[in-house]
């Protein structure tokens, strides 16, 4: 017999955390319709009540949150666990975005909130060396078959335009 052991076990409280994540520099209508396709999938699962969405934040465009509300317990046919496990391959097939999924903890101790339920934290002060090891670690951890939802939170991709104005010239036109 195998018991399952954890820091602080999973609880089924009837709810899913979602955090999604697209292409930096998405706009607000395609992440919104992005968004939506995952929706679609989360509500036609028999073990659903409802889902709230929201896309966005202060600080990026290209992220989103997702709250799963369960049905009650004598309505569905399935725990917490089992219902992420079923849902994880069908939205990893909408294009364009990643889906994270997670039980919220029972408890939130310190850290920051993540996409997934472990973070690693790694610092240097040499952001090129930074990025570089933070890269390998995280393609190194995607080809274990053990460990799901591999991300980080570097944002250096968005793409860029460097504008430089002949202030003279635009004197001109005013």
């Amino acid at each position: 017999m195998v018991i399952g052991k954890g820091f602080m076990p999973d609880e089924d409280t009837g709810q899913i955390s979602v955090t999604t994540e697209a292409a930096q520099g998405i706009s607000f209508d395609s992440m919104s319709r992005h968004q939506k396709a995952l929706a679609d999938i989360m509500q036609s699962d028999p073990n659903v009540l409802e889902v709230m969405s929201s896309v966005g934040s202060s600080i990026t465009l290209n992220q989103g949150h997702m709250l799963i509300a369960l049905k009650s317990m004598s309505q569905r046919s399935m725990k917490a666990a089992d219902i992420i496990n079923e849902l994880r391959p069908k939205l990893a097939q909408v294009p364009g975005i990643k889906c994270y999924l997670q039980i919220p903890p029972t408890i939130a101790l310190g850290g920051q909130q993540t996409k997934a339920l472990y973070q690693v934290s790694l610092q240097s002060s040499d952001t090129d060396s930074l990025n570089t090891s933070t890269n390998k670690l995280a393609d190194q951890m995607r080809t274990m078959p053990s460990i799901v939802d591999v991300n980080t939170d570097i944002l250096n991709n968005a793409p860029q335009i460097n504008v430089k104005v002949n202030r003279s010239l635009a004197a001109t036109m005013a």
